[in-house]
């Protein structure tokens, strides 16, 4: 598995990894400078897109994927991160 992230907002991350998306819940923030971080993530708040809806992803394989492909997103945008 390996996500990719297609979108960013105010309030969210998605994810996707061929037909599995994913929405993680955090906050985008204005820096004071270049070391303060411009996004947090809620680490309790990770949903895949299921046939029901939203549902909480609770595998913790699956959850350190997420936050790798992430961090990897920020370290490309030369941005700090905050979980």
């Amino acid at each position: 598995m390996s996500f990719e992230v297609v979108r960013i907002s105010r309030g969210d991350i998605c994810l996707k990894d061929g037909g599995d998306e994913v929405r993680v819940l955090g906050e985008g923030l204005i820096r004071a400078d270049e070391n303060a971080p411009s996004f947090v993530v809620y680490l309790n708040s990770f949903l895949m897109l299921d046939a029901d809806g939203w549902d909480k992803i609770t595998e913790s394989d699956k959850n350190a994927e997420i936050i790798a492909s992430i961090n990897s997103y920020f370290k490309k945008k030369h941005m700090v991160l905050d979980f």
